[in-house]
């Protein structure tokens, strides 16, 4: 007996429903791994900004706090900042500058990012005898340029991954201190 085929080509097409439907998966894998790797650089973005922001909080606190001690005592500010090689860091104005505790200024993720610091360093003053507000020649005062550095992180990174939970900004003010005694 001999076989009839009516149709030969339905005999060669046979394998191809299966590739194709092997060919429609191979696409929507590829299409599943590039939408999870989207997402994970929009979290990992998102997470940069977040601590880039903390930083720039810290530094500004820093800043301010630079300002504050000059506005607070200024006599007593130049004369600790000569005597500190014109440096002010977070620890010369209070030990407990933040709350580090789990639900204190920074939360619970202090304790992953490894610290938190801002240091000012100022420049040699400038005697001044003009300041907005005072008579020429009756008031002196010290005119120093700050430069705040903060940084939210490791203060010492030991492998270049750790780099990826710290940021660091960096404020520029002049200040005018006084008024204190003429020279």
């Amino acid at each position: 007996m001999k076989k009839n085929n009516a149709n030969p080509r339905a005999s060669s097409d046979r394998g191809m429903v299966l590739i194709l439907a092997l060919m429609v998966l191979l696409v929507l894998s590829a299409l599943s791994f590039a939408a999870v790797q989207s997402v994970t650089n929009a979290m990992s973005r998102a997470g940069s900004y977040r601590i880039g922001v903390v930083a720039y909080g810290l530094t500004a606190a820093g800043s301010e706090a630079t300002m504050a001690m000059a506005a607070l005592n200024p006599s007593g500010f130049n004369d600790f900042v000569a005597a500190n090689g014109f440096q002010l860091s977070m620890g010369d104005v209070s030990n407990k500058f933040f709350d580090t505790a789990e639900d204190g200024s920074f939360g619970k993720e202090l304790a992953n990012v490894g610290g938190a610091n801002w240091v000012s360093q100022l420049s040699n003053p400038i005697s001044s005898h003009r300041a907005p507000g005072y008579a020429i020649g009756e008031y002196c005062f010290r005119k120093y340029f700050a430069t705040t550095n903060g940084v939210y992180g490791d203060q010492v990174v030991a492998t270049p991954g750790d780099v990826l939970r710290n940021a660091q900004k960096r404020f520029m003010t002049t200040l005018y201190v006084g008024p204190v005694g003429c020279e």
